[in-house]
Parts: C-alpha cells; sequence; structure tokens
C-alpha cells in the first residue's frame, strides 16, 4: 500500500463509507454490464483491478475492499463464472497476507479465474501497459495512501475501454499541503494534475478553503474531460479536525454508470435536506456550518425548479433528455427531478404529452411555458 505501516491497524467509520461506495457500485456495474454483454450476444467476461489491494483485513480483523468485492462475487453465479481479479500492491508483504486472506474464504474454489497478485509499483510503465491493452469492461480501483500512483494518465489508459470505469482515492489534504511545498519536485505535482502546478499555486493564493478546493477539483475534473473522460463525480471526507481530507473520485464515459454512482453517494452522504437533497460528504463530527458543503452553495428545489424554467423556457423535451443533460455536475438524483415536475404539472406551470399514472417515466414529454419566470 505504502510506507504507512500502521495504516491497517484498524478500520475508521471514513473507511466503511469509502468501502461501502466501492462494493455497491461495483454490484450495480458488474449487473449493469452482464445484461448488457448477454443481451447483445457478446462475450461474457469483465475485470476487476484494485492497484493497491493492501492485505485484505486490518489488524483488528475488519474486512477491506478486496475480500468485500470478492464474496460479491461469489454470491453470483453469473460473476464468478465470469469476473476476472487483478489485486496489485508495491508492498510484497501485503499481497502475501493478501492471498492467505483470500483463500480462507468460504467456496472461493468457485471462481472459475484464479485472482492474479502482483508486486509492482505503480508508475509511467503501468500506465503504457493499461494503454497498450485492450481490456475488457473494467472497473479500475486507485487507492493509494497518500497521491504516489495516481495520474489522470493511468484514469484514461483504463476508461478509455468499452465498459470501463474507475473509482479513485485523491488525498486533497497531501496534495493542497505539497503544492506550496518547494522541496517537492513539481514535475511530480504537474504528471498527477495534468497542469502547470506552479501556475496553479498561484491561482490559489488568497482562495478561501472552499474555493481553493473546488479550483483543485475543477483542475482535475477539466484535465479528465480534456482526455474524453465525459462524466465525474466527486464524494468528500473531513477529518475529525473537520478539514477536508480527500475525496473519492468516479470516472466514467457513460451517463448511466455516472447516475449510478450518484445514487450510491447520494445513500453514503450524511446529511439530506427535507427535500433530500444531498451533501455528498462525510465527517465524523458536527459538521461546521460554513463548510458545511463541499463545492457551491446549497442547493435546493426551489433553485431546482428555477433552472429548469430558466434553461427549458418555451422548449418540449422528453424527461430523460432533460435528465440526462441538465443533472451533470449537480447535486439533483432522478428522485429530486420527479418530485419538482409533478409539482409543478399539478399546479398547472408545466404541461405533458399525457397524465402519468404513477411517478414520472422517462419518456414523458414535457412543455415548459414561454413566459414564466420564477
Amino acid at each position: 500500500m505504502s510506507d504507512n505501516t500502521d495504516f491497517f491497524e484498524e478500520c475508521t467509520s471514513a473507511s466503511e463509507v469509502k468501502q461501502f461506495i466501492v462494493e455497491k457500485y461495483f454490484t450495480i456495474w458488474a449487473s449493469i454490464m452482464v445484461n448488457y454483454l448477454k443481451g447483445r450476444g457478446l462475450p461474457l467476461r469483465l475485470a476487476y483491478i484494485d492497484l493497491f489491494a493492501g492485505q485484505g483485513k486490518y489488524d483488528d480483523g475488519t474486512e477491506s475492499t478486496p475480500i468485500l468485492v470478492v464474496k460479491k462475487i461469489l454470491a453470483n453465479p453469473t460473476f464468478y463464472n465470469n469476473i476476472m481479479l487483478y489485486f496489485n500492491d508495491m508492498n510484497a508483504e501485503y499481497i502475501g497476507k493478501l492471498k492467505v486472506n483470500l483463500s480462507l474464504i468460504p467456496d472461493i474454489e468457485k471462481l472459475r479465474y484464479k485472482p492474479v497478485f502482483e508486486n509492482y509499483t505503480v508508475d509511467k510503465e503501468v500506465v503504457e501497459m493499461f494503454n497498450r491493452s485492450k481490456l475488457p469492461p473494467s472497473l479500475l480501483f486507485i487507492d493509494p495512501c497518500g497521491y504516489d500512483g495516481f495520474s489522470l494518465g493511468l484514469v484514461w489508459s483504463v476508461v478509455k475501454g468499452f465498459g470501463c470505469d474507475c473509482i479513485a482515492f485523491f488525498n486533497y489534504s497531501r496534495i493542497n499541503m505539497h503544492l506550496s511545498n518547494r522541496a517537492i519536485p513539481r514535475e511530480k505535482l504537474d504528471a498527477i494534475l495534468e497542469c502547470d502546478s506552479q501556475k496553479l499555486l498561484l491561482e490559489l493564493s488568497g482562495l478561501n478553503p472552499i474555493e481553493r478546493e473546488r479550483k483543485v477539483i475543477d483542475i482535475v475534473k477539466s484535465g479528465a474531460l480534456a482526455k474524453g473522460i465525459n462524466y465525474t463525480m466527486e464524494f468528500r471526507f473531513k477529518s475529525i479536525t473537520n478539514r477536508t481530507s480527500h475525496f473519492l473520485l468516479f470516472f466514467s464515459r457513460s451517463f448511466k454508470g455516472y447516475d449510478e454512482m450518484k445514487q450510491v453517494m447520494y445513500k453514503a452522504s450524511v446529511y439530506k435536506d427535507d427535500d433530500g437533497v444531498a451533501d455528498y460528504q462525510f465527517a465524523y463530527g458536527k459538521l461546521d456550518e460554513q463548510l458545511t458543503i463541499s463545492f457551491e452553495s446549497f442547493t435546493t428545489l426551489s433553485d431546482l425548479k428555477r433552472s429548469l424554467l430558466h434553461e427549458y423556457k418555451g422548449k418540449t423535451i422528453e424527461f430523460e433528455a432533460l435528465y440526462e443533460e441538465h443533472s451533470v455536475g449537480k447535486r439533483y438524483i432522478i428522485q429530486n427531478y420527479k418530485k419538482v415536475l409533478r409539482e409543478m404539472l399539478v399546479q398547472k406551470i408545466i404541461s405533458t404529452n399525457r397524465t402519468p399514472k404513477s411517478g414520472f417515466s422517462l419518456d414523458l414529454v414535457i412543455t415548459f411555458p414561454k413566459d414564466r419566470n420564477e
């Protein structure tokens, strides 16, 4: 994992949330891909790749992500017959312990493909290896202790493939600290952020903590978009001292994957307002009111209503198309849209091509007024 030898002493609450997000999304992603491949008669083969796998358990006996994922696979015959597992860690001792811990899982022999275990440093050569490879639909998990190993180049080397997504640990506190440290080689930070880190440091000067976070995350998201990764999602973690420690970042070229991950992160969120709008973050204690929200000021369903009336003024559009183009980069999940649109329909602000019997189906066609300002 890293040179941090006490990392696996015990599982923290933040680690449990991170594991929940990865485990939950893995199951959803694998199910979607299996159904897609089956439906089109394509080869039924998937891969889960963990480049910083660790030892599989904390010293207190709590299971970590590799074991949790393998147990999910073993619970589904389609999964254990068609999913390949690749585990790597630069710490040879951790990989040795992971082999043992996985071998002790009941029914591990059901796996059609034996897990592959590697012990290498994640560097440019690994990126080049993935760039040369034609991977099956794969879920890549990048979880270094620190930030060595993370790069947008690595993310793209896998996500460029069909059906491939990435979940990555982004150590914001360490990167933020090292941006101001002249002893840290600029080339190292340039490679991770894919920008001129010295120029970025000048742009960060004078910004408050929220603005600084937003700037750094925007740099990462812009870099991902420039590579062709259309959808990114972030979940913020705050330390015991109520400062941002890291983010769990999600990268995909599929709106479906993005939307499913947003739902998972929604469930993992600490706070949801009375209308069900989430903050997409974890914190140990009571949140500092000023720093409750990761990025933009808190958005409500009233804000959503105003935005829809403004952006779709006089337009007619199918709900599915509206949701896909409007929800990206916003806090709202589909349930929020359905609630707002149904209220607007009851109030006769909008009209639809038919009266919805229940819910608000994706194929419903909505017409917005031309002259209403809210």
